[in-house]
């Protein structure tokens, strides 16, 4: 898991001839290593939601920055990701049965896309529905409420394994099992 998403920021880099995609269904996206929790269906988003990000983070030693086009409904995530100069980097879609994923850059099965999906599910959806999809994982939610927003935090065993800090257009994602951080700005 750590190699394919490392594959996934180091892609900023990588520089491939001919365009991949993969589509795939996802049997479940693992939080720990013996804890997996099913994608939600695009019907759990609650509300439309559609933006322009800034994302700047890290996986291990690796500093990334890109930026992202993020569209949301009750029938499909869609994102693409793009270099800080425009270039598509990756498309990724959920429709609820199917991940799929694009890339110029990335080979097809270079990453498992249904990890960023689970990511901006647990970020942006339904609170109800993140819940239910956590606790039926045998993991733990809990949601504080700050100033302008919210922390989402998932423990195993009272252990965080994810955490979500969420403000007005910010939103600050850290994986510290997986050794991963990003800090989401909208700029729209």
């Amino acid at each position: 898991m750590k190699k394919r998403v490392m594959l996934f920021f180091a892609s900023l880099t990588i520089i491939c001839l001919v365009a991949c995609e993969s589509t795939r269904v996802p049997d479940g996206v693992y939080l720990t290593d013996e804890k997996a929790i099913s994608l939600l269906p695009p019907s759990a988003v609650g509300a439309p939601f559609e933006d322009y990000q800034l994302l700047i983070g890290s996986y291990g030693d690796e500093e990334f920055m890109m930026e992202a086009y993020l569209y949301e409904d009750e029938h499909k995530l869609d994102m693409t990701v793009l270099s800080t100069s425009g270039q598509t980097i990756c498309t990724i879609i959920w429709d609820g049965e199917n991940v799929t994923f694009s890339s110029p850059f990335i080979p097809a099965g270079g990453i498992k896309a249904e990890y960023i999906v689970a990511d901006l599910q647990l970020a942006t959806y339904d609170q109800t529905a993140v819940r239910y999809a956590v606790e039926s994982a045998g993991l733990q939610l809990s949601i504080d409420e700050i100033d302008g927003g919210h922390v989402l935090t998932i423990a195993d065993d009272g252990t965080p394994v994810w955490t979500c800090v969420r403000q007005g257009g910010y939103m600050k994602v850290e994986n510290p099992l997986r050794g991963y951080r990003y800090e989401v700005t909208s700029l729209l």
